[in-house]
């Protein structure tokens, strides 16, 4: 784009020597008819006209330049966006705990409801802990209303503190117990 500019200024400069050669020379044959032969005024003429001539080209040459480079912005954005999809984030940090699909493997969008489609990986977040627990039908009530509750585990031999995240607000009538969602932000391994 800068060297299209360039042979535009360029151009530009060329004709208007070109072109104040040319208005001299028919001032001079308008004022002295005859001094000046009609050949060399014609080769003036027509080299103002090439010059004019040059300078839309340069013009256009400029305009393909800058439309060259719009196009290739576009073309950049694009490999950036595709770049972009090459690279999967999880909104958690975690370890994958299971890979379903290798290096190179064509994966499917998946942009909708398909059948066939199947995770890529999975992964499990080791900063919470998440247990549901089925509550006895005569703890229910004093139970929903303690937001904090630790947690112990006997095989560990130690208690985790955490708290009520959820319930389900139905018993299940076969074993007259209601699910119950704890949560704690201990790490299992410390």
């Amino acid at each position: 784009m800068a060297r299209a500019g360039d042979d535009l200024r360029r151009t530009e400069s060329a004709h208007e020597i070109v072109h104040i050669s040319f208005q001299r020379l028919a001032a001079v044959a308008e004022k002295r008819p005859g001094l000046i032969a009609q050949q060399e005024i014609d080769d003036a003429r027509s080299k103002d006209l090439v010059a004019e001539a040059q300078i839309a080209s340069a013009k256009s040459g400029l305009a393909a330049a800058t439309d060259q480079v719009h196009v290739n912005t576009a073309e950049l954005q694009k490999v950036r966006t595709l770049l972009d999809y090459t690279r999967i984030t999880a909104p958690f940090g975690g370890v994958v705990t299971k890979r379903f699909a290798d290096t190179g493997s064509m994966i499917q969008a998946g942009t909708a409801s398909q059948t066939q489609a199947m995770p890529v990986v999975r992964l499990s977040e080791n900063s919470l802990l998440r247990l549901i627990l089925p509550v006895p039908e005569s703890a229910v009530p004093p139970f929903t209303s303690v937001s904090k509750w630790k947690c112990g585990f006997p095989t560990l031999k130690r208690g985790f503190p955490g708290r009520v995240a959820r319930f389900s607000d139905k018993l299940s009538l076969a074993t007259r117990t209601m699910d119950t969602e704890w949560t704690c932000r201990t790490p299992v391994w410390c």
